[in-house]
C-alpha cells in the first residue's frame, strides 16, 4: 500500500517517541509498503544524515514546523507544549491534506497520546490512529502522599481525560472517523470505548532490534537499575524507600539511577538523608550505545512508574535479559509477567504507599538472595523480548487491517 505516516517525532538514534516514528517508517518500508513520512522540519538534518549513512532509499519525507516564535513558547511550560503539538497536527494537515488523498492509508503514529488528535480524519483516505496511550492514571492512594503541585497535576489528568473525550470536537471526530484505532494499554482502550464503540486492539507501539541472552555469574553483590526521567511519577522515591528497607537486611545490593529531570536533586537528597549514598549511584543521561553497558552490568531492572503508557525502557531492559520489577499500572504491566519479573499489585483494598514500598523491598530481597531465580527470570525476559521485535509489532498491527 501507499501509506502516509504522520510522525511529529521521528529521528534516528534517539529513544522514546522519536525512536517510534523512525522505526515505524523503516519497518513499514521493510514489509513492502510505499512510505511517505510527515515530520518536523527540526528533524531534517539528522534524518538525511542517517539516510545517507545507512544508504536507506525509497522513503520520502515531508517536513513542516510552526513559526519560530511558537517554538520559543513551546519550551516555556507544559501547557504551551501541548498547544504546540495540537497546532502542529492541524497545520501539518492543512499543508499536506491534498497529498494524503494520493495514498491508500494515513497512519498517525506520533505523538502517541489519544488527547492530541490527527486532523487527517477530514481526509477521504482511511485513517489509522495509534497505537496511542494517555488515559493511564495514578491510583488515589498514591496521589495523597504527593506534594501539592504533584497532586494537582494528577487530579487534572483525570479531569482533562474526561473533558477532552467528551467535549473536544476534533478529538471526538478523529476517534469516530478513524478506520482503525490501536491503543498501548487497556486503560486507553476502555476510556475510548466508554464513548465510542470502535474496534480497538491493544498493541505495543515500540519494539527492539535484537535480544541478548545474558550470562549469569555467581557474583556477591546484586545490582538494580532504573533508567528514565527523574520525575515524581516514575516512582523514584518508592525505589529509594524500598531499597533503604532492603539494605537493613542485606547490604550486598546496589542501585544505579540513569537519567535526569526535575526531581533528580530531590532523589539525591533523599538518598543522602537516609545515609545510603555508598549503595546508590546517579548517572547522567546516556546515549543509546552507552546504555548497553548499564544493561549488561546490572542484574535487575526496577521501574515502578505510576502511569507510563508505553514504558519503552522496559522493552530495552528485557532485550538485555534483565528481570523486571514494576507496578500493575500502564504499559509495563502488560509486558511483564511471572516468567520475567514481578508485577506489584496496586488493586488490593486498604493499600497505601508504605505497603507498596514494603512489597517492593521484599522483591528486591527475594532476588538478591536467590541467584537461581534471577537466572530463571533473566531467561524469561530474553524470551519475552522476542515478542517485541520491531518486525513482529508492525506486522501484528497491519495483520488487523
Amino acid at each position: 500500500m501507499k501509506i502516509l505516516l504522520s510522525a511529529y517525532a521521528c529521528e534516528p538514534n534517539k529513544g522514546s517517541e522519536p525512536n517510534v516514528g523512525w522505526n515505524w517508517a523503516l519497518g513499514l518500508k521493510k514489509i513492502g509498503h510505499e512510505i511517505t513520512v510527515i515530520t518536523r522540519d527540526n528533524n531534517k538534518s539528522s534524518i538525511y544524515r542517517e539516510l545517507k549513512k545507512k544508504k536507506i532509499k525509497n522513503i520520502k519525507f515531508l517536513f513542516y514546523d510552526l513559526p519560530g516564535w511558537l517554538i520559543f513558547f513551546k519550551n516555556k511550560s507544559p501547557i504551551f507544549l501541548y498547544i504546540y503539538y495540537y497546532l502542529w497536527q492541524y497545520f501539518a494537515f492543512k499543508k499536506y491534506h491534498n497529498y494524503s488523498e494520493k495514498n491508500d492509508l494515513v497512519h498517525h503514529i506520533t505523538f502517541g497520546t489519544f488527547r492530541i488528535p490527527s486532523f487527517f480524519w477530514k481526509s477521504k483516505t482511511p485513517l489509522i490512529f495509534g497505537p496511542v496511550g494517555g488515559a493511564e492514571t495514578t491510583p488515589f492512594f498514591l496521589i495523597k502522599d504527593l506534594k501539592l503541585d504533584q497532586k494537582i497535576k494528577e487530579i487534572l489528568k483525570y479531569i482533562f481525560n474526561f473533558l477532552q473525550i467528551k467535549f473536544d470536537y476534533n478529538l471526538i471526530k478523529c476517534l469516530k472517523n478513524s478506520k482503525y484505532i490501536f491503543t498501548r494499554t487497556n486503560d486507553t482502550k476502555n476510556l475510548i470505548n466508554k464513548c465510542f464503540k470502535n474496534k480497538i486492539n491493544v498493541v505495543s507501539e515500540i519494539g527492539i532490534k535484537n535480544s541478548h541472552k545474558k550470562k549469569i555469574t555467581n557474583k556477591k553483590v546484586i545490582s538494580f537499575l532504573f533508567a528514565g526521567r527523574h520525575i515524581y511519577w516514575k516512582g523514584g522515591t518508592l525505589i529509594i524507600d524500598a531499597f533503604n528497607q532492603a539494605l537493613k537486611i542485606n547490604k550486598n545490593i546496589k542501585l544505579n539511577f540513569v537519567g535526569g529531570g526535575p526531581d533528580k536533586h530531590n532523589w539525591v537528597n533523599k538518598v543522602n538523608s537516609l545515609g545510603i549514598e555508598k549503595f546508590v549511584n546517579f548517572h547522567n543521561w546516556q546515549k543509546l550505545d552507552s546504555m548497553k553497558n548499564f544493561y549488561k552490568k546490572n542484574d535487575v531492572f526496577i521501574f515502578p512508574s505510576f502511569h507510563d503508557s508505553g514504558g519503552t525502557v522496559i522493552n530495552e531492559a528485557m532485550s538485555y535479559s534483565l528481570p523486571i520489577i514494576c507496578l500493575d499500572l500502564g504499559g509495563p504491566a502488560l509486558k511483564v509477567d511471572e516468567n520475567c519479573g514481578f508485577v506489584i499489585s496496586t488493586k488490593s483494598k486498604n493499600l497505601d504507599k508504605a505497603k507498596i514500598v514494603k512489597k517492593m523491598s521484599k522483591k528486591i530481597l527475594q532476588l538478591a538472595n536467590d541467584k537461581k531465580l534471577i537466572k530463571k527470570l533473566s531467561y524469561g525476559s530474553y524470551i519475552k523480548s522476542k515478542k517485541y521485535n520491531w518486525d513482529k509489532i508492525i506486522k501484528d498491527v497491519y495483520n488487523n487491517i
